[in-house]
């Protein structure tokens, strides 16, 4: 018997590992085995003797690696016990016991804790075996997919495209194609999509299953699109006439007056800047609201925790904006002395903001509650990733780093001279 089950399990850089509160009214009707008197259950299914579990995992290189849970019961009146050998139970490279129980005592409940973290792409499915090591041992298989949409992409003007197959550890695949301009680069319906214009300022579209092979999107309205972003579920994108959105179908443009000409979606809101330097709150339908960030004539950036929000803006000079709810905002004091960021972000543990660049060199700043800021690095800052801060060295050939708070940082990748970053996207899996 085969049971297929999703179970990918993506923690915040505070959570701890789900847990699961099994009540002794969801044991299982059916014992699996009768000597002695045990019930295995996997993701709400009785599992027997031979019977193949199928996973969906997830690459390797991410912060909070996945893990797998099986629970036994014991329906009969004695202890059932296991051996204490880990190696009784798994013996694999790819993946780890972390918890078995040595005994179960009558009528009670106990969990067995895989975890498994070390696949790349290059090795798409896995098979392994769990042992539950009794005297007549069960034997259950495992059986992992990684999906070819679970990576990394990192794109940049004239078609350059870095693929991760771990989540920025292994980068497999790298090209430069015709001239560019990239727009944006999103993960949607379990698909990739680039979008950018041509060298002739034609809008382009193309759509990737695995970020390797990309198909061209025929579109009826090729009208350049300013500014693109992805927000309830789909992409939206700027026209001069409107605003492209992605459906179901592909994309459908709808004809709107507006000067608006940059986009940016935090949390559920979408805000959106027009040619005067007006700020607003884009709703679902597509219309506008007056957004009053005080003094502050432009906004720049914004970024958001669970608790507050964060937005850079300009007037007179540059201001810090804080807010409960994205809506209302209020000023504080400027903390980057004559320094103008650009770009602000919060990566689960300390905000981050990029200066704008000076000498063709931006710097990177950390702060954890939002009010003393320090510099941490002369980097452009190309995302946040998984947790991940990523950003780019622009000395002699172009140098991609990661680092988790910004104290300290790995080089991941050495870029080709002419190659530029603008936008990283996690794959179709990730919340």
């Amino acid at each position: 018997m085969t049971f297929s089950a999703f179970v990918i399990f993506v923690l915040g850089c505070n959570q701890q590992s789900p847990e699961q509160n099994i009540s002794k009214e969801e044991w299982p009707d059916t014992v699996s085995f009768d000597a002695p008197n045990l019930s295995i259950v996997f993701e709400g299914n009785t599992v027997f003797d031979g019977d193949t579990l199928e996973i969906t995992g997830q690459a390797a290189g991410r912060r909070a690696s996945q893990k797998i849970f099986l629970t036994l019961y014991n329906h009969g009146s004695e202890d059932i016990s296991f051996s204490n050998n880990s190696q009784d139970w798994l013996n694999s490279s790819a993946i780890e016991l972390v918890a078995a129980p040595e005994s179960i005592e009558p009528q009670t409940q106990k969990r067995i804790t895989l975890e498994q973290s070390s696949f790349t792409l290059h090795e798409q499915m896995y098979e392994d075996l769990l042992t539950i090591p009794l005297t007549n041992p069960i034997e259950l298989h495992l059986k992992i997919t990684i999906p070819s949409a679970e990576r990394m992409l990192l794109a940049g003007n004239n078609h350059y495209l870095l693929i991760s197959n771990s989540y920025g550890d292994d980068f497999a695949h790298e090209e430069i194609r015709a001239t560019h301009d990239l727009l944006g680069l999103f993960s949607i319906d379990q698909a990739f999509i680039k979008i950018g214009t041509d060298d002739t300022n034609v809008l382009t579209i193309e759509k990737s299953n695995d970020g390797i092979v990309w198909d061209s999107l025929d579109m009826v309205n090729q009208t350049p699109a300013t500014s693109c972003t992805k927000q309830w579920e789909r992409i939206i994108c700027l026209t001069e006439n409107g605003f492209l959105l992605s459906t179901e179908e592909g994309f459908s443009h709808i004809e709107r007056n507006h000067t608006l000409i940059k986009l940016d979606a935090v949390k559920d809101k979408l805000y959106a800047v027009d040619s005067d330097g007006n700020s607003y709150i884009v709703q679902p339908d597509l219309s506008t609201q007056d957004l009053n960030i005080g003094s502050a004539a432009h906004l720049i950036d914004v970024a958001a925790n669970d608790e507050q929000w964060m937005a850079v803006a300009k007037g007179t000079d540059p201001v810090l904006l804080n807010s409960e709810d994205g809506v209302n905002w209020s000023e504080s004091d400027w903390p980057f002395g004559n320094i103008d960021i650009q770009k602000i972000e919060y990566n689960g543990e300390v905000w981050v903001a990029q200066s704008t660049p000076s000498q063709s060199q931006a710097g990177i700043y950390t702060s954890a509650e939002g009010e003393i800021w320090t510099h941490k690095a002369d980097f452009d800052l190309v995302g946040i990733c998984d947790g991940h801060i990523y950003a780019l060295e622009h000395l002699d050939y172009p140098k991609l780093y990661r680092s988790s708070t910004g104290e300290s940082w790995e080089l991941l990748h050495i870029l080709p001279g002419q190659a530029s970053i603008k936008s990283i996207v996690l794959g179709a899996i990730t919340p």
